[in-house]
């Protein structure tokens, strides 16, 4: 992909053609690359720059996502820093919808799990976290993800 070969290339030849704040986002998106890629799910990705958002309220990454045996995409998001100033609460948020419709067929024969009891996962990198709450689930807990800085209690 574009993306792969433009944040290997050489820093001077990136810098005659983008900004610093660009090249460090592609810089950035790499490295998300390469932790897929360690968690061995890259295929289920595909990073596509030429995708634009939809809505004018998007301010950053717009992404969709797709499932085997759903014609189209059945979530879609995006980073939209300025929207909920329109609401008096100014800060930086991500969100997405869910097309139920879409899903529903997928859901027909899905089992609710019993209820089990949760254990919080703390890491640095997002394939640690990761693999530690595969573990988790597959012994049967139920793993709750906290971000850097993040609260218990909240």
């Amino acid at each position: 992909p574009l993306a792969r070969r433009a944040a290997r290339a050489p820093p001077a030849r990136l810098g005659a053609v983008l900004d610093a704040s660009l090249e460090a986002s592609l810089v950035h998106l790499e490295g998300l690359w390469r932790e897929l890629e360690e968690l061995g799910v890259s295929r289920l990705f595909r990073i596509d720059l030429s995708e634009t958002a939809s809505q004018p309220y998007y301010t950053g990454v717009v992404f969709q996502a797709y499932r085997e045996g759903i014609d189209s995409a059945f979530a879609s998001g995006g980073r939209y820093d300025r929207l909920l100033s329109c609401f008096g609460f100014d800060a930086p948020a991500v969100g997405f919808s869910l097309m139920l419709r879409k899903v529903e067929s997928c859901l027909r024969n899905f089992q609710v799990p019993q209820k089990r009891d949760c254990a919080v996962v703390r890491g640095l990198r997002f394939a640690e976290v990761f693999r530690k709450a595969e573990g988790l689930r597959s012994s049967s807990g139920r793993p709750v993800v906290m971000g850097e800085g993040a609260n218990e209690g909240s």
